[in-house]
């Protein structure tokens, strides 16, 4: 094989096309002969690759590009994969090209013509073209759950600095699956992890005795560590949010106890409650405000003590605060403001 064309099949996992053989000075006949002796073997639709060069993510992604040929770029959950975000899949990987092509088939992959190519970011990760992450999890969304796609976004903004707002944004433009991103994202910047915890929220919400915070640990100055909660209060109170059939083993509940018992040992109030809890409305409502009206009634010595307790946000988690900056209990984030950073 000519030089020229082994460093090309280099830079692009070991794969190449006829097109490029034949461009580097290897003739059809020289290509079949090749393949007829076991040097060579086909890939794709007109794409092949030396039998010495082990099958991998990489050749594989190749292989699906060149078949599909340019201008393409791999999208949906392969760009994910590509990416390094933990909920992306290369099995069977999406090629996307610009809606006005008509690409051949390639057996190797799907390829889908995308309505807004000419908005979305083409670039290269190890060599490879890909959506940008933000398009990445655009195009994702046709094909993904709201947890999956919660999963991502999850991964992007705190693995990979993935500017969570501007995600918002670009849904909005009529790509398929934005509806599902939408609620993915409004999970995401509650800093609600289920259905359950959604649901306690609005409840809490609608009563006027929404937490000032969800998903984060506390620091006592001396280092001391508690959680994470899943609701916390400005004013010393905290709680966790369970099903009915979470933390039944006895190895759970003595974690929970040891947890709660932490909690206690930094002045906070804690609690836990199940779904059961929850759907009992009135009852749970007015626990929550025997709660306050208790905590109102601290000395002033232990209001002080959970005040200087630092609020520290979770990787991955969001929180209804918007993750403004970590602060004292004193000065809790203000909620309605930025989110997501």
């Amino acid at each position: 094989m000519p030089a020229a064309l082994i460093e090309l099949a280099r830079r692009q996992a070991g794969a190449f096309t006829r097109d490029q053989a034949l461009r580097h000075g290897l003739s059809d006949s020289a290509l079949h002969r090749l393949v007829r002796r076991g040097l060579l073997r086909c890939l794709d639709t007109g794409v092949y690759a030396a039998s010495t060069e082990p099958d991998s993510m990489p050749l594989g992604l190749w292989a699906a590009l060149l078949a599909a040929g340019p201008p393409a770029a791999v999208a949906e959950l392969a760009a994910c994969a590509v990416h390094g975000l933990r909920d992306g899949s290369v099995a069977k990987p999406v090629i996307g090209v610009p809606a006005g092509r008509h690409p051949g088939v390639t057996p190797g992959a799907r390829v889908r013509r995308l309505t807004f190519w000419d908005r979305m970011d083409v670039v290269e990760r190890d060599g490879i073209p890909v959506l940008g992450m933000r398009d990445a999890i655009l195009t994702a969304a046709r094909v993904s759950s709201v947890s999956r796609l919660l999963a991502l976004v999850q991964a992007a903004s705190f693995e990979h600095g993935l500017d969570v707002a501007e995600l918002l944004v670009r849904r909005r433009r009529g790509l398929p699956g934005s509806g599902r991103l939408g609620r993915a994202l409004a999970i995401y910047l509650r800093g609600q992890d289920s259905a359950f915890e959604a649901t306690t929220y609005r409840v809490l919400d609608q009563a006027g005795e929404a937490p000032d915070h969800t998903n984060v640990i506390l620091v006592a100055p001396d280092g001391r560590r508690t959680g994470p909660w899943d609701e916390v209060w400005a004013d010393g109170r905290v709680a966790d949010l369970d099903g009915r059939e979470a933390h039944r083993s006895a190895v759970a509940r003595e974690r929970d106890a040891a947890k709660t018992r932490r909690a206690r040992a930094l002045g906070l109030d804690a609690a836990r409650w199940t779904s059961d809890d929850v759907a009992e409305t009135g009852r749970f409502l007015a626990e929550v405000r025997r709660r306050r009206a208790r905590v109102a009634g601290w000395s002033a010595e232990r209001k002080a003590v959970v005040a200087q307790l630092i609020i520290e946000h979770l990787p991955g988690r969001g929180c209804v605060c918007g993750h403004e900056a970590s602060r004292t209990m004193t000065h809790p984030e203000r909620r309605g403001g930025k989110k997501g950073s």
